[in-house]
């Protein structure tokens, strides 16, 4: 997925690739499933590990909820009908959170309310968004610059774990999931796609300030 950059748009279905490897496998092609897995990984991987926050990783490693989410894919991807490769992300995003909930319960891990708003520092989003920190994003793109693309995405899910669980999920549905305002509008149980918005521009300043005190 690259770095994490607010969004104002949704970004188009870029994988038609996803959707031919899924028929393959509906058809029989097993190593087509082991392709089509592989390309989500990095991205289910963060979302993962976005969600389980300090508490419950300090009880379940990262890549033992990849491996369950990616069984349970197994399992459901047989009979899935998608026709974007934004439906695939947000089936695959639903299933982690399921996971989480599991294990939250399991563990006894308290679950923060998702209703709860936390203050936020006063600043405009544009002046935010310019700052070194994600001016550093821009400048570590190239090709020859993969541990810093690295240690940057780290200290972006770091922070956006410590989030106000609203704040967080907001990020997760717009950005890891692709979902439309309308979409995040329905996993965040706001009242309008407007009000997802505000809500996400609000999660992005938040985000900003935290990656930058960091950096």
């Amino acid at each position: 997925m690259g770095y994490l950059t607010p969004q104002s748009e949704p970004p188009h279905s870029l994988a038609p690739e996803s959707v031919s490897l899924l028929r393959r496998y509906q058809g029989g092609d097993r190593d087509a499933l082991n392709e089509l897995l592989t390309r989500y990984r990095p991205r289910l991987e963060r979302i993962v590990f976005v969600r389980l926050g300090p508490s419950l990783r300090a009880k379940v490693e990262v890549d033992d909820v990849l491996q369950g989410v990616l069984i349970q894919a197994m399992d459901g991807l047989g009979t899935f009908e998608v026709r974007e490769d934004a439906g695939m992300i947000h089936w695959l995003a639903k299933l982690v959170e399921n996971e989480i909930i599991r294990l939250a319960r399991y563990f006894g891990a308290e679950m923060r309310n998702v209703n709860r708003e936390a203050p936020v520092e006063s600043c405009q989003l544009g002046a935010v968004l310019s700052g070194r920190s994600l001016e550093l994003a821009a400048e570590t793109r190239g090709p020859g610059s993969r541990a810093a693309q690295r240690e940057m995405e780290g200290i972006m899910d770091e922070c956006l774990a410590e989030l106000p669980e609203n704040y967080r999920e907001a990020i997760l549905m717009r950005d890891f999931a692709d979902g439309s305002w309308e979409f995040v509008a329905e996993q965040m149980g706001s009242p309008t796609a407007d009000a997802a918005k505000h809500l996400y521009q609000r999660a992005w300043a938040k985000l900003a300030v935290a990656v930058e005190r960091r950096t």
